[in-house]
């Protein structure tokens, strides 16, 4: 009987001491865990911000050849303009007249139809 006391005596005095360290085990596996979650999830917000990235350049990129399109478009547009202008300077008046002439009739005819 003594001896029964005392092995209960120990266990209930070793068993704080127990789920001290048990719990000191747990912490650290789950401070690992989350530390690895963690890790996870930079690794996903890193790919996302690298796809964003790419979208990114990539848009900028294609706004940079339309500007440069739309620069090349004008500079011809501005070109063809001065070359109409130039010659139409060559044309006669009275060939003009006759022209702007048959357009406008050919105006009506389109609006009579």
């Amino acid at each position: 009987m003594v001896q029964s006391i005392a092995v209960d005596d120990v266990l209930l005095a070793i068993f704080p001491l127990i789920l001290f360290v048990a719990s000191r085990i747990l912490s650290a596996v789950n401070s690992q865990y989350l530390k690895h979650l963690e890790e996870e999830e930079i690794k996903t917000l890193q790919k996302q911000i690298e796809e964003r990235d790419k979208r990114i350049h990539e848009l900028i990129v294609k706004r940079q050849t339309l500007v440069q399109k739309k620069e090349e478009l004008q500079r011809e547009f501005k070109i063809r303009k001065e070359e109409n202008a130039r010659l139409k300077s060559k044309i006669p008046a009275h060939v003009l007249e006759k022209l702007a002439f048959s357009s406008e009739l050919r105006e009506v005819n389109r609006k009579n139809t």
